[in-house]
């Protein structure tokens, strides 16, 4: 490992920093940390014997802590800071906050000399500042950002509300509009049952009617048959008579 190397506490999550900005010292503080050295050691080489404020003497448990406010204030407050977004030490913040544990402010501070500069130690003062209040407090929330927190909490169940209440309006929509095509299949069913209706009647007086003359012509038969048989019989009288008269 070369000197210019530095280490983050165990509880810490470790992070590759990228290479150095133009005009850099590749062995300066933005080189590969993450090695098992003691932490003296490194606070030994930071340039011009800085010390650190007293601050930095208190721990953090970040369990105690919400960090979900803590991340947005660091956000914010980094932006303050450098005057513009960077990404490398935002990931850097939020990545020592979502991994727990109780981290060390002296290094937090190593690493970030790099990118701040003088700006360091106010960054992290303020930031150690913070989680320390927050530790204390019930929820895990600062005092100094409840009111924050609150309101983009409320914004927040505002905006899930308002979605909600889309959606529901999409869902009734959706229903109404289910009914409606359920009605509309249900009268073209009723009109092409009425189409169909007078097939079906004229089907019915069809079959009426040949069953009417069925009939007609059944009884038409009988009687033309009992008309002969009467008319047989007749002759058959007269017939008989006729040859009374003869012997007589």
């Amino acid at each position: 490992s070369h000197p210019g190397s530095m280490c983050i506490p165990a509880g810490e999550r470790h992070w590759r920093i990228p290479p150095t900005r133009k005009g850099e010292n590749s062995r300066g503080p933005r080189a590969r940390f993450g090695e098992n050295r003691n932490i003296s050691s490194v606070y030994a080489k930071v340039p011009g014997g800085k010390s650190f404020p007293n601050v930095y003497s208190h721990k953090v448990y970040l369990k105690r802590v919400d960090i979900g406010a803590m991340t947005d204030w660091a956000e914010k407050r980094l932006l303050e800071v450098i005057g513009e977004e960077d990404e490398v030490v935002l990931a850097y913040v939020k990545g020592i906050l979502q991994a727990g544990g109780s981290p060390e402010a002296k290094a937090i501070h190593v690493t970030l000399d790099g990118f701040l500069g003088a700006k360091t130690a106010g960054f992290v003062s303020s930031l150690w500042e913070v989680l320390l209040d927050a530790q204390q407090q019930s929820d895990g929330v600062p005092a100094a950002l409840r009111q924050a927190v609150a309101a983009k909490r409320q914004a927040e169940g505002e905006a899930g509300a308002e979605a909600a209440r889309r959606d529901a309006e999409a869902a009734s929509r959706r229903e109404a509009e289910a009914a409606a095509e359920a009605r509309e299949t249900a009268r073209m069913a009723e009109a092409g049952a009425r189409r169909e209706e007078p097939s079906r009647e004229r089907d019915r007086r069809r079959d009426n009617q040949h069953g009417r003359d069925r009939r007609r012509h059944r009884s038409e038969s009988e009687s033309s048959g009992e008309r002969r048989r009467r008319r047989r019989e007749r002759e058959k009288d007269r017939r008989d008579i006729d040859r009374g008269r003869e012997r007589d």
